[in-house]
């Protein structure tokens, strides 16, 4: 039997909240899996912006954006106050992952 992806990367270009919606069931399934998620506040609208960090931050114990190589905690706030462009966020229930991720390339 297959194993599942430890690792989902979401990059749906502003439709990100439907998106995580349609797999909330699966993560809960699956609570090892770290999920990195391109936002960009801008191309979302600040309100509904607004409303899908606070599930975001509901929904897992600490939100995370890269910095870097380094996945750092940050704030529902700080996600808002970003108007010049994306943000990765690294979600996990993990306690057991380092700090340090490897960036994914640039596409194109």
């Amino acid at each position: 039997m297959p194993q599942p992806s430890t690792q989902i990367k979401i990059d749906v270009e502003g439709a990100e909240a439907g998106a995580y919606a349609g797999l909330r069931k699966t993560l809960d399934r699956f609570p090892d899996v770290v999920l990195v998620m391109e936002v960009n506040t801008v191309r979302m609208g600040v309100g509904k912006a607004e409303v899908f960090y606070n599930r975001l931050a509901q929904d897992w114990p600490v939100l995370r954006k890269l910095e870097g190589a380094v996945a750092v905690p940050t704030t529902v706030a700080e996600l808002l106050a970003n108007r010049g462009g994306d943000d990765l966020l690294v979600l996990t229930r993990r306690t057991d992952l380092p700090d340090t991720f490897v960036k994914p390339a640039p596409r194109g």
